[in-house]
């Protein structure tokens, strides 16, 4: 049986599959509904109780309202190609990773936090950030997505640094989709955390999600850490989208290196997004 909390502010039925669903995948506007809030006023209760208590269900909507299958089934599709794109992202990752931590000609990322940072403009969506690492544009992430997925979209930015023999890896990745399409955050998140759990050579995979609001950006901030092999890889990645458009930015550093997140929480709170180029600059994502 699935589930679904319906928008306060466009009715939008959004499908529950995870605690973590805050924003509505219609209209981008926080859920106040949320599982998040939901528990603030029901101690003690679980998300199973929060799906039962305050969802509605597929039977019921199947009794009440017929008529609204092929909705459904667009939103869906909306969905799986966010997911897709998620995906697709973490193969690229994975990739750069099987480098990451495994060449120590460096013996720390503490040179990192020595020398002058460049301020870097990654493809044509206005996402900025600033690094020790110069990225450069690459096509591999647009060969690995599906054709009928790159049907759906207008253009695909991905911007990476250089990961052989190096303990910290950037990646930024912009994307547009068709404007019959709306970028979905939770699909994007959920299918970036799925990839890592299905990968097999992933192991212990811990994330923590927080949602991150800026301006008429919604985001989310994924962190946490991964065992691959007999190494440790700490990440930082930000998701936002916008209409038509998502940014996503990736930082993987060697977990067991003392200046390694705070290098990769220095590159992520420099993060710039303007959505609109000609009419809107936006302050750090992560300004107060």
């Amino acid at each position: 049986m699935n589930y679904y909390l319906k928008c306060e502010h466009c009715g939008h039925l959004n499908e529950v599959k995870t605690e973590y669903l805050v924003f509505c995948q219609q209209c981008n506007k926080k859920l106040g509904n949320n599982y998040t809030n939901w528990k603030m006023t029901n101690f003690g209760k679980s998300f199973e109780d929060f799906k039962k208590e305050a969802c509605i269900t597929s039977d019921h909507l199947q009794q009440q309202e017929p008529k609204s299958k092929s909705k459904k089934k667009r939103m869906t599709r909306k969905q799986w190609i966010a997911i897709i794109i998620g995906i697709t992202m973490m193969v690229i990752i994975g990739k750069g990773t099987e480098l990451l931590i495994r060449h120590y000609f460096y013996p720390s990322l503490e040179k990192y936090t020595q020398i002058e940072w460049t301020q870097q403009t990654c493809g044509t969506l206005g996402l900025r950030l600033e690094a020790p690492l110069e990225l450069k544009p690459g096509s591999e992430m647009e060969k690995q997505i599906p054709e009928e997925a790159m049907n759906l979209i207008q253009s695909v930015e991905s911007y990476q640094t250089d990961v052989k023999n190096r303990k910290l890896y950037i990646m930024a990745n912009s994307i547009r989709y068709n404007p019959e399409i709306n970028a979905s955050l939770d699909g994007a998140i959920q299918g970036s955390i799925q990839e890592f759990q299905n990968k097999m050579d992933v192991e212990n995979f811990q994330y923590d999600v927080t949602p991150i609001r800026q301006g008429e950006l919604v985001g989310g901030l994924i962190t946490g850490k991964w065992k691959e092999g007999s190494d440790l890889v700490g990440y930082r990645m930000v998701i936002f989208v916008k209409g038509t458009a998502m940014w996503q930015v990736l930082v993987g550093y060697d977990y067991t290196d003392p200046f390694g997140r705070e290098i990769a929480d220095k590159i992520i709170q420099s993060i710039r997004i303007t959505p609109n180029i000609a009419a809107l600059q936006l302050p750090s994502i992560f300004a107060q």
